[in-house]
């Protein structure tokens, strides 16, 4: 099984696995392999994600997930911390709700096969190349059993159909060409996408700012909701000294200089999320939502994004923009002015590949 993607064209993130409905019989193997650029996922299976992926699917445009989502730790915090150790870490539990914030115990962290009856069933913090391998119990009755990320929630499912021995499947070849076949129809609709980026612009989205001292970081299509682009475009940006850019963030990025080598890993230590990576550096960065606001209208059309002013930067040291996070119902934006002539290369710091450079004078 194929976690995330790959596009040999361009560098691109896929919120999916692969194939999406996995086939197999009581007692088979199963091995997820992360093939990412730089997302962190989970791959969690239990009867709450049954019944929360079930009830979402019912009612998606529910204002609040449903009871049994919320009982699922998500692996990141939404804002400052560490990962939220119950989703980072292997646990398996055969009844009860795990930990929101704790870390499951060091007996429920030995996980066995899998039954199909346990409430949490969880793989922890897959990594790029990290692989997760779970045992179908001789047990498992036959039947569809959902799993999930529990960074991207419902907008990442797939799922596992059991049927009984003696009960032809898809050899596992045949089912890993099936997933790199609908990955590659995925990317196929995201092109276009990925190709205006060249341009600085983005399909869809006439309020993107364009023009010589404008980019965008990440893109994406409104018709493709499971995948977005990795990349900075146009990826070379000629300004005059003193002159600001001013990136348009599609996604969730970093805008990032001079990075420390400690800063380019988002996870540390095994199953802990590095600050250093994800935080702003010589700066306030993206200022956070007001939690009086109403919610973005996803129907109503995109306004041009919300800039955060970086100030002038001469070149020297680290400054990062920290996770700016901005989706078309409510865009963001980084500005920053060069005040010294000299080629600046920057990356982002969540997504590998994702680089760009700016050359001032």
């Amino acid at each position: 099984m194929q976690v995330d993607g790959k596009d040999a064209t361009h560098n691109e993130s896929f919120l999916a696995y692969y194939p999406k409905e996995v086939k197999a019989h009581p007692g088979d193997s199963i091995t997820f392999d992360n093939v990412g650029n730089g997302e962190p996922h989970t791959v969690t299976f239990g009867t709450l994600v049954n019944t929360a992926v079930s009830k979402f699917l019912a009612n998606p445009q529910a204002t609040e997930p449903p009871p049994e989502d919320a009982k699922l730790p998500v692996l990141l915090p939404n804002g400052p911390g560490d990962a939220i150790q119950a989703a980072a870490v292997k646990c398996a539990l055969a009844t009860g709700d795990p930990p929101t914030k704790d870390a499951c115990t060091t007996e429920q962290q030995k996980v066995g096969d899998f039954t199909g009856t346990e409430t949490y069933y969880n793989s922890g913090w897959l990594a790029p190349n990290d692989s997760f391998s779970m045992k179908l119990s001789s047990t498992l009755k036959p039947g569809d059993y959902t799993y999930m990320c529990l960074l991207h929630r419902e907008g990442m499912v797939g799922k596992l159909t059991v049927v009984a021995k003696g009960t032809d499947v898809p050899s596992a070849s045949e089912q890993t060409a099936t997933g790199k076949s609908e990955n590659a129809a995925t990317a196929a609709k995201l092109k276009p996408a990925a190709d205006a980026l060249a341009t600085g612009t983005v399909p869809g989205l006439d309020v993107v700012p364009k023009g010589p001292n404008n980019a965008v970081a990440g893109s994406g299509a409104l018709d493709v909701q499971d995948a977005f682009v990795s990349e900075f475009g146009p990826k070379d940006v000629s300004i005059a000294t003193g002159g600001s850019v001013t990136w348009t963030v599609v996604g969730g990025h970093t805008i990032s200089f001079n990075a420390p080598e400690d800063a380019k890993q988002v996870r540390v230590n095994g199953t802990h999320l590095n600050e250093k990576a994800v935080a702003p550096a010589g700066e306030p960065g993206q200022a956070p939502p007001d939690p009086n606001a109403p919610p973005p209208d996803p129907n109503a059309p995109p306004k041009p994004p919300t800039i955060t002013d970086g100030g002038a930067f001469d070149g020297t040291g680290f400054r990062s923009t920290g996770i700016i996070f901005s989706d078309p119902s409510a865009l963001a934006g980084y500005k920053l002015t060069f005040t010294k002539a000299g080629t600046y290369a920057y990356k982002c710091l969540i997504h590998d590949n994702m680089e760009g450079t700016v050359k001032v004078g």
